[in-house]
């Protein structure tokens, strides 16, 4: 298995420090990641001068780092072989911990979440900052319904039934007729992918996405030992026919798809939803509907999910999952999933293994919320139409060539680089400027959108206008250096 100067440039992050010789810091920096299983065990390092020239740095600094690394146990050199992580590095190691580290390296967008990234405008994470539209009382709970809680043993893994009964009703709203016995409770949208990948998925199974999809998604099909398969898109989202044809020559056991795209932000008109229907009408499989954006839609009537159209057909198995991450606040984790009961009933045995439950204070809280969500959707979408605005209107004045439509739905740009550029380099240059964006190829599980970043505008409208100038200042750097370059090494 070798990693990538590439991969490991990027894994390395801002690594070189004032008070510190570059060797030593490299060696430190390269000895966290093997302690933290983010290079496994067994893993083939970049030789010293191609890792040399990617890190802009002499070959002997990196002589000096392996040379540390090798002291310590931590690597060996063996001729023919090059630098190994040896299993000294890390006590966890075995066969599922470099499976795992290993494919699950290409999501950048958590990053952000693990640890202090100092001054850094972190533009990776489709999160939305700032909880002003929330009406503070709903986080209150009154006497009478906390002692009601209280009195309660707290395991409940199905769900609060108030909020199972509040999620039923918004489906129900939204064109999806459901009962609050067909929804459950989930912590937040991930924890919903996770667990139907448990229980759909078996190592060596088909998952088919979109061409490009939530990386989020791709995390739980891989952690699955699933081999992931993409069908393509069209103008707003998957093209029903392609889909069809995908399904008949990959026999996949689950197809995941987002009606409000992640990332581009396209919404699936009802029209092309009710194809999809009929595309996957008859197919012994399952079909997760990802609408964890929908209520982030920032104009028009939104259309009715797809299990709406399947509702009745014996042979078509539908999982809603939905959120309130996107449209109040992540904190709150809160997702549910939507489904025939027995599968529902299944799905939350397998989520008492996990957590017993989601806690039943914060499932009040959301329950109290969702009781208000149209005032709350009216006053978070104009928000979302402002911040956009802000992130757009701040890449045509800073960076004319880069090419973006704005998005329906959604709290992210996806941007086209111009002249073929990579945009895995660029975020790794973008980041030594004090800015964080996700490249396109997290979101592509079979390749492409090398030329694409997924840039997020959920930060408040300054963080937004300061991330842009350092994406410029980056750019004039990366302009200045004759990009495109060629791609560097083989990626795991």
């Amino acid at each position: 298995m070798l990693v990538s100067e590439r991969e490991l440039r990027e894994a390395l992050g801002e690594w070189a420090v004032r008070d510190r010789p570059v060797y030593l810091a490299l060696a430190e920096r390269l000895a966290e990641l093997a302690a933290q299983g983010r290079v496994p065990v067994g893993a083939r390092l970049p030789a010293e001068r191609r890792l040399a020239q990617a890190l802009n740095v002499s070959r002997g600094t990196v002589v000096a780092a392996y040379e540390r690394l090798r002291e310590q146990g931590i690597v060996r050199t063996r001729h023919g072989s090059g630098t190994v992580v040896d299993d000294g590095s890390n006590h966890l190691a075995g066969p599922r911990d470099a499976h795992l580290t290993a494919a699950l390296a290409r999501n950048t967008i958590f990053a952000g979440f693990l640890g202090d990234a100092g001054d850094v405008v972190d533009l990776r994470g489709a999160y939305w900052v700032g909880t002003e539209e929330l009406p503070r009382a709903a986080f209150t709970h009154p006497a009478a319904e906390l002692d009601q809680l209280l009195e309660d043993h707290g395991y409940q893994p199905a769900g609060l039934p108030a909020l199972r009964t509040a999620i039923a009703g918004r489906l129900t709203e939204t064109g999806l007729a459901t009962s609050p016995e067909e929804v459950l409770v989930t912590t937040g949208a991930q924890q919903a992918i996770s667990l139907i990948a448990e229980l759909v998925l078996s190592p060596g199974d088909r998952a088919l996405t979109e061409e490009l999809t939530f990386p989020g998604a791709l995390d739980a099909f891989i952690s699955a030992e699933a081999r992931v398969r993409t069908t393509p898109l069209g103008a707003k989202g998957v093209d029903a026919a392609a889909l069809r044809d995908r399904i008949a020559r990959i026999q996949p056991r689950l197809v995941y798809l987002c009606p409000v795209h992640n990332p581009t932000g396209q919404v699936l008109p009802a029209l092309a939803r009710r194809r999809v229907a009929e595309a996957v009408s008859g197919w012994e499989g399952v079909v997760v509907e990802d609408l964890t954006l929908a209520e982030t839609q920032v104009s028009g009537t939104m259309p009715p999910p797809i299990a709406s159209f399947t509702d009745g057909d014996p042979r078509t198995t539908v999982l809603t999952i939905g959120s309130l991450s996107k449209i109040m606040w992540g904190g709150l984790r809160i997702g549910w999933i939507r489904g025939p009961e027995p599968v529902i009933h299944r799905l939350a045995r397998i989520k008492a293994l996990v957590d017993l439950g989601t806690p039943l204070l914060d499932q009040a809280v959301a329950a109290r919320l969702l009781g208000d969500i149209g005032t709350i959707r009216t006053r978070r979408v104009a928000g979302v139409q402002e911040r956009r605005g802000v992130l757009s209107d701040a890449l045509r004045r800073e960076l004319p060539g880069w090419a973006f439509t704005e998005p329906e739905a959604g709290l992210c740009l996806w941007v086209r680089l111009p002249a073929a550029s990579s945009a895995v380099e660029f975020a790794a240059l973008a980041l030594r400027h004090g800015v964080a964006v996700v490249p396109g190829t997290v979101s592509a599980p079979e390749g492409g959108a090398g030329d694409h970043l997924r840039i997020a505008f959920g930060q408040r409208p300054d963080v937004l206008e300061e991330g842009v100038r350092r994406l410029a200042a980056a750019w004039r750097e990366w302009s200045g250096l004759g990009a495109p370059r060629a791609e560097l090494g083989v990626l795991v």
